[in-house]
């Protein structure tokens, strides 16, 4: 009996697809794998299945100038692959959730090639389907995947090249850098309107203030590092602030797109690219880069909270000082890097951090330590 296989990236969409193809014909007793939604089609049975994401993520393989390493797609969700592995078999109807964001892109690719290794007749005849209209399915078109996996690649190497200035920020960071810090304070929209004039998406400010170098809601203001990040860049590798890098970046993953370049072609023009535009490699971080770093709003006045080194240790502590603000301070570990973990905390209003130590980044966590009651205590840092 043949049997229809749904693959989303999160379990609400799963089980809103698997709802409504579900139109009530009793099925047989195929068994609901871990985390599976069963569903019966015209007397067929079904499975959807949440992934959480791509299967393999791009990593850097080689020494010396980070361009010059070989991209290498690195097993990520094992667990997801396996059981998307197990499912596979037998499989003949093999349905993808319309993909909205690049990541998902990438993920049905990743899902589709794993499907073929076991029902290549299933991945060859895989269709895309929406929530909104789950009874028409559209053919996959593996080039939109393809061009996401390009993207992402890119965007590793300018990671690794950028990894002491704007490690999240890909390669419309420098871009953004550049404009962001000659314009002074901007309000969200005028912000929105100076990078989309660059043809940069909007979703670099998210990294960049994911990076400590920018940070407010409705004005966008930037941190004393972003401005040494620019002059950084602008130093070793201006070609990597220039607008016609990316959009020459940007060409060729559309011509992926249009099936009329590879992923491995863009791949290679990016390495060509970034060979000469910063050819020292890895931009060095300049000296005050982690002080000037913003980690968060000071709960107590208007400042930000950036770190600062003492006698007594590493703090986050309010720019203004006892001077010009609260003179609020919170303890830092004292090795591991620090990078903004997102909104403050509910419970008592303190920044959110992430800590990166031994290439280990924890979850968001309570700046506040032992004077919050959902913190997590120093000693585990």
């Amino acid at each position: 009996m043949s049997t229809w296989l749904v693959i989303s990236e999160d379990l609400a969409s799963a089980g809103t697809l698997a709802d409504c193809l579900d139109d009530g014909n009793p099925a047989g007793s195929r068994p609901a794998a871990r985390g599976a939604i069963p569903f019966a089609r015209a007397g067929v049975d079904g499975l959807a299945i949440a992934l959480g994401g791509p299967l393999r993520q791009p990593t850097l393989d080689g020494r010396g100038h980070p361009a010059a390493h070989a991209v290498v797609w690195s097993p990520w969700r094992k667990r997801s692959t396996n059981d998307l592995s197990a499912l596979a078999r037998g499989n003949r109807h093999l349905l993808i959730d319309w993909p909205e964001t690049d990541a998902a892109w990438a993920m049905a690719v990743q899902a589709v090639r794993t499907v073929g290794e076991i029902a290549p007749r299933a991945a060859r005849l895989a269709r895309l389907v929406h929530r909104d209209s789950p009874d028409e399915h559209v053919p996959f078109t593996p080039q939109h995947g393809q061009a996401a996996e390009a993207s992402w690649a890119i965007d590793t190497i300018y990671a690794e090249i950028l990894s002491d200035l704007a490690p999240t920020a890909g390669r419309y960071g420098p871009v953004a850098l550049a404009l962001l810090t000659a314009s002074g304070p901007l309000s969200a929209e005028r912000a929105a309107a100076v990078l989309g004039a660059a043809r940069v998406p909007q979703d670099v400010l998210r990294r960049l203030a994911d990076d400590g170098l920018i940070w407010g809601e409705h004005v966008v203001r930037t941190a004393p590092a972003a401005g040494l990040a620019a002059a950084a860049i602008e130093r070793q590798a201006p070609a990597l602030a220039d607008p016609a890098t990316i959009q020459r970046l940007d060409a060729e993953i559309r011509r992926i797109r249009e099936g009329a370049s590879t992923m491995d072609r863009a791949i290679a023009l990016a390495q060509r690219t970034l060979l000469d535009a910063s050819p020292t490699g890895r931009i060095a971080s300049p000296s005050g880069m982690v002080e000037g770093l913003v980690l968060g709003v000071c709960p107590y006045c208007p400042n930000d909270l950036r770190p600062m080194r003492t006698a007594d240790g590493r703090l986050l502590a309010c720019a203004g000082g006892e001077e010009r603000g609260c003179g609020l301070r919170y303890p830092l570990p004292t090795v591991a890097s620090v990078r903004p973990g997102g909104s403050a905390c509910e419970a008592c209003g303190a920044p959110m951090i992430r800590v990166k130590s031994r290439g280990w980044e924890s979850q968001p966590r309570c700046a506040a330590a032992l004077d919050c009651p959902d913190a997590v205590p120093q000693s585990v840092w």
